[in-house]
């Protein structure tokens, strides 16, 4: 990891769970078991990542492989998480698709500010409902 992409990590609360390079780990039958499993655990959540539509959820690995291919989707799919509060003990998780990290963390990154703004407006919102 180079020194921006940590930098960009450690101000963003940013931390990687898993990188799946997708044109060596899952476009051979069977599928690397850590491929396999982003799939069966996040179905959708890894689909939306690639920015396409999921074929059926009892999808052959095999259908899986060749809507990669032809996709032209070769590239890394990384679960990155983040602290729902101030402490890693809880984190909420994202899968990002981009072809190399930089490109990742750069989504990444954009994810989390929209995801503390978000958690933001609604502490307030709260607040002031509350008085």
């Amino acid at each position: 990891m180079s020194n921006l992409l940590a930098q960009v990590a450690f101000e963003h609360s940013l931390r990687t769970e898993q990188i799946i390079h997708l044109g060596t780990m899952a476009c051979s039958i069977p599928m690397v078991d850590a491929a396999q499993e982003a799939f069966e655990d996040d179905w959708y959540q890894v689909w939306a990542a690639l920015g396409l539509t999921p074929p059926r959820l009892d999808a052959e690995y095999e259908g899986i492989s060749d809507a990669i291919i032809d996709n032209q989707r070769t590239g890394f799919l990384v679960q990155i998480g983040t602290p729902v509060t101030g402490s890693w003990s809880h984190y909420r998780l994202q899968w990002f698709y981009g072809e190399s990290m930089e490109e990742i963390y750069t989504k990444a990154a954009k994810w989390q500010t929209e995801y503390i703004d978000k958690k933001r407006e609604q502490a307030l919102s709260k607040e002031k409902t509350s008085c």
